[in-house]
């Protein structure tokens, strides 16, 4: 068994990649987040006003509208998604541990606060009612000019939201709406579920690297030697395409540091000589061996 295969089959490397279920939740949840935070920015950018909110616009506006209750409806769906999803993991792996019971006590904290709680009478609003009403409020001042807002209506949810549900537990987001004076501003129910959200994540990510602290310790020590064979036999096979004129001198450690860093160096202006350091600083514990080296400088001169 190779080194790799030693890796992929080690139960320390599939418990790690487990968590991964719940980053993929995680990262459709965010895009979805990101996705309808762009269309009310749109929607409530002065300069969009003639092109969505003028009579002779009624077509552009109801199609705005229509794309703006789909990506509502995505954020919802999503959040929903990410917090059942993740609740029906932790009792499927942590089953009688002690992460399950810390992990049902802050749920029911966080069904206490009121944009969760308002989050999920939302969903149950487009599930067993309708789709909700967006209203588009533009007030105009001599002083500041056009100010678009894009709200849910506050008595529509005031009437389907009840303050207990059936376990008797009070519904914080009838409280909170009884005392909000005005309806409510779409952006910043989404950037204030969004902190809760970051918050209530945070803490599980820190008590599951508690948890699987020493297979992420022994995962990590087989990736480096992994990386230690790997990167200087990738290096050396792609200066050979390179010496072919198939490539640039930079994507020879395209595949060999992270991708963020690989775009920094690359698209930089710098001398090819100081290029040459900055990438091999990103892998200064692989030993390359020095006839690698030497074909390095001569590249990068």
């Amino acid at each position: 068994m190779n080194i790799i295969d030693d890796l992929d089959n080690s139960p320390e490397f599939k418990r790690v990649q487990n968590l991964r279920q719940i980053d993929f939740c995680l990262n459709i949840f965010y895009y979805n987040q990101n996705d309808l935070l762009e269309i009310v920015k749109y929607g409530t950018d002065p300069d969009n006003i003639t092109e969505l909110y003028v009579l002779e616009k009624e077509l552009e506006k109801n199609e705005f509208t229509n794309r703006l209750i789909a990506k509502l409806h995505n954020f919802i769906a999503s959040g929903y998604t990410l917090i059942d999803s993740t609740d029906t993991f932790i009792k499927k792996n942590y089953k009688g541990e002690k992460i399950e019971y810390e992990f049902k006590i802050k749920l029911e904290e966080l069904f206490k606060d009121p944009y969760f709680n308002l989050h999920y009478h939302i969903r149950r609003y487009f599930q067993h009612f309708q789709v909700p009403d967006i209203i588009i409020d533009i007030e105009h001042k001599p002083e500041s000019g056009r100010k678009i807002e894009i709200l849910l209506s506050k008595q529509e949810f005031i009437k389907f939201i009840p303050k207990k549900d059936d376990k008797g537990r009070i519904q914080s987001a009838s409280e909170y709406l009884e005392k909000l004076d005005s309806d409510i501003n779409l952006y910043k129910f989404v950037i204030k579920y969004e902190v809760i959200i970051k918050m209530f994540f945070e803490w599980l990510y820190d008590k599951l690297k508690e948890i699987h602290k020493n297979d992420i310790a022994t995962v990590n020590e087989k990736t480096n030697a992994i990386r230690k064979v790997w990167i200087p036999t990738s290096i050396s096979g792609t200066i050979q395409i390179y010496k072919f004129g198939n490539m640039q001198p930079d994507s020879i450690f395209a595949g060999s540091i992270k991708p963020e860093k690989f775009k920094e160096i690359s698209e930089s202006k710098l001398p090819m000589n100081e290029k040459l350091k900055l990438y091999l600083t990103e892998i200064k514990d692989i030993e390359l061996g020095e006839n690698i080296i030497i074909q390095l400088k001569q590249i990068f001169q």
